[in-house]
């Protein structure tokens, strides 16, 4: 995973539309970066909101580390990995022309996560206690205030609605 699978820049923004795996509207999910803190010469953000941390202990402040090639979270003085997943659980789903991968899915426990170049999570299957919930980006704003589509043929500084992952 590269850091440009989840970009971290205070304002940056994601919404997602909630539904039940009949298609059924649940409600809707926010999250957001914040502040950045340098820590160790390494950038840390706060997230407001982040919804898939799958455990009730939050996320406190997240980073990537170039070294290991992964996001890390760091709470109370403990760094981990945000995302816990083996090499078996992770797909690609589609690639650029020199197979560059620009979508994949990433199954950590009860939650799949779908990533975009440039965008962020762009979709998440989460197990709940009613059943399974799907989120679907319904908007992102990254960098500089600017909406991506949550699209294949998204650019940097690009604007616009995020629509639903193929």
């Amino acid at each position: 995973m590269t850091e440009d699978f989840l970009p971290l820049e205070a304002g940056n923004q994601w919404v997602y539309d909630v539904s039940s795996e009949s298609g059924q509207k649940v409600g809707q999910l926010e999250f957001s970066v914040g502040e950045r803190t340098m820590v160790s010469g390494r950038s840390l953000y706060t997230l407001s909101g982040y919804p898939f941390a799958g455990d009730s202990a939050g996320v406190g402040l997240i980073g990537y580390d170039r070294e290991s090639r992964q996001f890390v979270r760091v709470a109370s003085g403990q760094e981990s990995p945000l995302f816990v997943a083996d090499s078996a659980s992770i797909e690609v789903l589609q690639s650029d022309s020199a197979g560059i991968p620009q979508r994949f899915s990433l199954r950590t426990g009860s939650t799949t996560l779908v990533f975009q170049r440039g965008i962020g999570i762009v979709e998440a299957r989460m197990q709940k206690a009613e059943g399974i919930q799907v989120a679907r980006i319904r908007s992102s704003r990254i960098g500089r205030g600017n909406a991506l589509p949550a699209t294949a043929s998204s650019r940097p500084g690009g604007t616009g609605t995020a629509a639903p992952p193929s």
